[in-house]
């Protein structure tokens, strides 16, 4: 995304925090603007997986997720992740780093380093007494 776009996004993000407008917020990162560097590589009632890969300066509009996350770096990353109130934070990591993200908080992603790739779980079922065991796991 260039400056003026940038700008452009910023503004309108201060404009209706200001005047009391609501951000547009995606209940599903999947459906989010930007989310087409999303795959989803399994989904079901306890989890879904995600394999995420940008280029620089792609941004994923602003999302929430259906639970915890853990997200696993293939490859060195940097981002800029965004909250509705305009704070900001810059993530960096590198190959084979992993991160548990359990904040429900909706966010928006942008990618400020040279290209991400992750694969990303997202938790679904919140306790071991729901999660139907599958093939090859034997329950007592």
């Amino acid at each position: 995304m260039g400056a003026l776009a940038k700008a452009v996004v910023g503004s309108l993000v201060l404009a209706s925090l200001v005047l009391g407008a609501p951000v547009d917020i995606s209940p599903d990162v999947t459906k989010a603007a930007g989310s087409e560097a999303l795959t989803v590589v399994l989904e079901n009632e306890q989890v879904r997986v995600l394999r995420y890969q940008s280029k620089p300066g792609h941004v994923v509009a602003m999302h929430t997720h259906p639970g915890p996350q853990i997200y696993v770096a293939l490859s060195n990353f940097r981002r800029r992740i965004t909250r509705p109130d305009g704070s900001a934070r810059e993530i960096m990591g590198k190959v084979g780093d992993a991160l548990w993200v359990s904040d429900p908080t909706p966010h928006q992603g942008e990618d400020t380093g040279e290209g991400t790739h992750f694969v990303i779980v997202e938790i679904k079922a919140p306790r071991w007494s729901q999660v139907n065991a599958g093939p090859g796991i034997r329950k007592k």
